[in-house]
């Protein structure tokens, strides 16, 4: 899949899109892709609901040579999304974010607090022993011989 426009960009674009989407699904969340929220046709290219919270998030990759220095190309284009999506999500409920990346992987401050609410979110929550594993370990004690 290619873009006309963007050639290997788009392939990156939809790599990061199904990274993210898989990211998400493994922490337990549903994800849809290429969602449609707005009467326009528009698309969001991931929604997802974190503690019941429902998030719009747009992925963006921009060419590094566009400015000097990196972080103000991938910071205007957060912003730019936040101006065109940011009020319209709010308004039917959704939290947006832009995911806003350079092909070096710097990415915009937006979509880093989003990663900090995920990584607070989903930190409290400790996988459990299943309870095979744990009366194995004791049966495998009690025939051990430095029991």
């Amino acid at each position: 899949m290619a873009c006309m426009k963007g050639g290997e960009r788009h392939m990156s674009h939809d790599a990061l899109c199904v990274g993210l989407s898989a990211l998400l699904s493994d922490l337990g969340c549903q994800v849809q892709t290429e969602r449609m929220l707005f009467a326009d046709q528009r698309r969001m290219d991931l929604v997802t609901r974190i503690d019941g919270t429902p998030y719009a998030i747009d992925v963006t990759l921009v060419s590094p040579y566009l400015t000097t220095a990196t972080s103000t190309a991938v910071a205007r284009a957060a912003a730019t999304k936040i101006a065109k999506y940011g009020a319209r999500c709010s308004a039917i409920g959704y939290h947006f974010v832009p995911a806003a990346f350079d092909m070096w992987g710097n990415r915009c401050a937006e979509f880093e607090a989003f990663l900090k609410r995920l990584l607070k979110v989903f930190s409290n929550t400790t996988p459990h022993r299943s309870e095979e594993r744990r009366v194995g370990k004791e049966c495998r004690s009690r025939w051990s011989p430095y029991h």
